[in-house]
Formats: C-alpha cells, sequence, structure tokens
C-alpha cells in the first residue's frame, strides 16, 4: 500500500496518477460518495461504509487475474476514520490482488491500519500540525517540503513500533 500525504494543490493525485500510468485502475473519489450520500439522502458515513463494504466483498468473491490498482483520493474527507470495508481492503489487499493507493491531507486523520501497512509514503508539505505528526510518528529528522510538486519519501517505520 502506498500513503500519499499532503495540502491541497501540492501534486498528491499527480503522483497518483503517475504511478498508476498504464496500469488498471480503480480510482475512488470521495467527494463523489458524499455528494451520492447526500443526494441519497444516506449519511455519508453509511454510503462510504457501505461502498467499500461492497467492494471488499465483490474483490473477495472475484479477485482479478491481474493486480489492480484502487485509489481513494482525499480519504480525510470522512470521519470518523474507522471504516469496517476500508480496513478489510487495506488487510486483505495482497490477497485480493490489489494494490492500495490511499491520499490525504491529514496523516494524523488517517486510520492507524492504513499506516501500518503502507509500504510507501510520500509527503508534499503539509499543515504545520500534520508535519510535526510526521516528525512524531515517522522520522524526527523531517523537514517539510516547502517547494510545491516536491515530495519526500520517507520510510514507514512504524510496523517496526508494533513489535
Amino acid at each position: 500500500m502506498i500513503l500519499i500525504l499532503g495540502m491541497n494543490g501540492a501534486g498528491k493525485t499527480t503522483l497518483a496518477k503517475q504511478i498508476t500510468q498504464g496500469k488498471k485502475t480503480i480510482w475512488i473519489d470521495i467527494e463523489f460518495i458524499w455528494q451520492l450520500g447526500k443526494l441519497l439522502g444516506i449519511p455519508y458515513l453509511d454510503t462510504f461504509e457501505s461502498f467499500t463494504k461492497k467492494l471488499y466483498l465483490k474483490l473477495e468473491q472475484s479477485p482479478p487475474k491481474n493486480p489492480v490498482f484502487v485509489v481513494f483520493d482525499d480519504v480525510d474527507e470522512f470521519e470518523p476514520m474507522y471504516s469496517e470495508g476500508l480496513h478489510s481492503l487495506i488487510i486483505r489487499e495482497r490477497h485480493l490482488n490489489i494494490n492500495l493507493i490511499i491520499i490525504s491531507r491529514r496523516p494524523r486523520f488517517l486510520p492507524k491500519i492504513a499506516e501500518l501497512n503502507a509500504e510507501k509514503i510520500y509527503v508534499f508539505h503539509l499543515h504545520p500540525d500534520d508535519a510535526e505528526y510526521i516528525k512524531r510518528a515517522y522520522n524526527p529528522d523531517f523537514q517539510n517540503p516547502a517547494e510545491k510538486y516536491k515530495y519526500i519519501e520517507i520510510r514507514n517505520v512504524m510496523s517496526d513500533k508494533s513489535g
């Protein structure tokens, strides 16, 4: 799994498109799910949870023959950050033959399971509070990228802390 973190307009979506270029990709726009729920009169969390559970069950019943990228864009749009469907996708991604990319503006709001399972983390310019979170969680020497479209790839040490 890949995490891409940074403020609006930093280049997160562009990087995800570069990573997935030429590969089969399912692009999940969180704003669309929110608008759909609003239109149908369904609470947003119920809409997101229903969507992720159905996606998980479909992939579990019939995993793709070739790996597929599944990109969740701006996943921090919903709270609380726990979703049973998203949790299942994260912990079973290899068995489902998918590669998850989770894009977020606010890393401290990500589900802990996402942080623990990320193989790569790309960090663009962050809000100062989130930059401090990255320092505490991943790398005390982290320097918040100042330039637009510049990112830092950091090593995920979360799994080292869990045992």
